[in-house]
C-alpha cells in the first residue's frame, strides 16, 4: 500500500543547471575581490586616565560609515602605562569594485 503522505515536488532542472553554472563564477569573482581598508581613532574622555567613550559619537560614526558600505571588522584599544584606554581604532573594510567583479553583460 501506498503511504497517504505528501507528494514530493517535481524538481526544477532548469534551475539546478543554471545554480550549477553560476557558482563557479560566484566564485571567481569573490577570489579576485580587492579590499579597501580605512582605520578611525576614536578619543576617549576622563579626568585621570580616560576610558569612557562617547557612544553617541560612535554610533554616528559607525552609521556614517555603514551607509557609505564599510563594515567594522575590527576595534584596538591604545593605552596608558596603567591599562586605561587613550583611544580606540576603529577598523573598517569594504569590497573595491574592479572590472572583475561587475558582472559580465
Amino acid at each position: 500500500m501506498r503511504s497517504k503522505g505528501k507528494r514530493r515536488g517535481k524538481v526544477d532542472l532548469c534551475a539546478i543547471r543554471r545554480y550549477k553554472e553560476a557558482v563557479p563564477s560566484i566564485r571567481e569573482r569573490l577570489k579576485k575581490m580587492v579590499w579597501e581598508y580605512q582605520s578611525i581613532t576614536v578619543g576617549t574622555k576622563g579626568i585621570f586616565f580616560g576610558g569612557k567613550v562617547d557612544t553617541r559619537e560612535l554610533d554616528e560614526i559607525l552609521n556614517e560609515k555603514g551607509a557609505h558600505g564599510w563594515e567594522l571588522v575590527n576595534t584596538a584599544a591604545t593605552h596608558f602605562g596603567q591599562g586605561g584606554t587613550r583611544d580606540l581604532i576603529l577598523i573598517f573594510k569594504r569590497a573595491r569594485v574592479t572590472a572583475v567583479m561587475r558582472s559580465p553583460s
